[in-house]
């Protein structure tokens, strides 16, 4: 029995079945120093991509906090991406409900013919890369369009780099200095 045989009980643990293996498509996050993080998540472009805007992400999903600034993203290959056509890939922000926040935020158009080698890497530059705009004022999952084509095989890393939001420090004791 494969290991996708599974099914979620009542208090939303999912239970599976069949041999365990590593595969984890969920992201997971690191704190590098002060408030910067680290969001990696790993994705087979046939079977896991992140599902599109208009599409809720599931609860597994790791949000990038409201109001965070993405210093930098990169998108790197695991295993070389195939299509019978010129494939392209976006990939953008959703927030909760699945409504679109910018659906190529990270990177728009990503040719197939930059990701197609093992190792190959992409810096990716959409307009909430680069630490210029918040991803706005609700949590930010990942979203992911793919034109002209579906893929055939790839699976390739993401990284995102980005500072959480300061929180909103007001003293209750003014400071006050005796000369």
């Amino acid at each position: 029995m494969a290991r996708n045989a599974t099914w979620t009980n009542n208090d939303g643990l999912v239970v599976g079945f069949g041999q365990r293996d590593s595969l984890n498509d969920n992201g997971a996050t690191v704190r590098t120093q002060g408030n910067v993080e680290v969001l990696s998540m790993v994705f087979d472009l046939v079977n896991s991509l992140p599902a599109a805007a208009g599409t809720a992400p599931s609860s597994k999903s790791i949000p990038i906090p409201a109001n965070s600034f993405i210093h930098s993203a990169t998108l790197r290959v695991i295993t070389a991406a195939t299509s019978a056509g010129a494939t392209t890939l976006s990939l953008g922000l959703k927030n909760s409900a699945g409504t679109v926040i910018d659906a190529d935020g990270i990177d728009a158009t990503i040719a197939k013919t930059a990701i197609d080698a093992i190792g190959d890497t992409v810096q990716c530059d959409g307009a909430l890369v680069n630490g210029l705009v918040t991803v706005g004022t609700a949590d930010a999952y990942i979203s992911s369009v793919v034109a002209t084509g579906p893929y055939t095989a790839g699976e390739v890393e993401l990284t995102i780099e980005y500072s959480k939001p300061l929180p909103d420090v007001t003293p209750t004791d003014p400071i006050t200095t005796e000369i």
